[in-house]
């Protein structure tokens, strides 16, 4: 169980199973969610505060095949050596062109939108083209970490991190600086959020 402790004085709570799986989540004003997996750490039911059920399906391979949500359509999917290709929501289907390491090149949308993706020799993400032509470009420093999003707009994002690869800021479009503290071990201890409010994160024994 893990608790968030707000600077309003209010709370969140992380209930996680022997498997330190997600199970419930109670939020500051009570709501509950709730997510249930099969014998294979996989997936199969969300439940949201409201009662709305959400059950996934697979194959015997393990991959998702269908979701069917409380009040919506269900969702198919199609796959090609192991990735999807098309994925079909009542009437409305998605179609997905990859490279041979299996990244999405291109997505074509139910109105017939595309939307392509460009990769470094790394296969990071570097580009993302949208229909209406506008380009997102992201950054990459020499250890795999994204450092910049040049956005469509102009506007840029900007993160940083210790020397142990973790987080320790994030630079929205707006210049507004959000920080991130971690204690000798790696556990996330405290947020301070650009307004100067701060999130506490305790944790248990277990590390829950």
């Amino acid at each position: 169980r893990v608790t968030v402790h707000h600077t309003d004085g209010s709370q969140e709570v992380y209930v996680h199973d022997q498997r330190a799986r997600l199970v419930q989540r109670i939020d500051p004003d009570g709501a509950q969610h709730f997510k249930s997996y099969d014998d294979k750490g996989r997936l199969t039911v969300e439940q949201d505060p409201l009662g709305a059920v959400t059950a996934y399906q697979y194959d015997e391979a393990g991959r998702l095949i269908a979701l069917f949500p409380g009040d919506d359509e269900p969702t198919s999917y199609e796959h090609d050596n192991g990735f999807v290709r098309v994925m079909r929501r009542g009437e409305a289907v998605w179609k997905y062109q990859r490279n041979d390491q299996g990244d999405i090149t291109r997505k074509t949308d139910p109105e017939g939108l595309v939307t392509d993706y460009r990769y470094n020799k790394r296969g990071q993400l570097t580009e993302v083209w949208y229909p209406d032509h506008s380009c997102q470009r992201l950054g990459w420093n020499d250890f795999g970490q994204l450092i910049e999003e040049q956005l469509p707009n102009g506007s840029t994002r900007r993160y940083r991190y210790d020397a142990l690869g973790r987080q320790i800021a994030r630079e929205d479009e707006h210049g507004a600086l959000t920080q991130y503290q971690w204690d000798s071990v790696g556990r996330l201890i405290q947020v301070v959020l650009p307004g100067g409010a701060t999130r506490a994160y305790s944790y248990n024994p277990y590390g829950k």
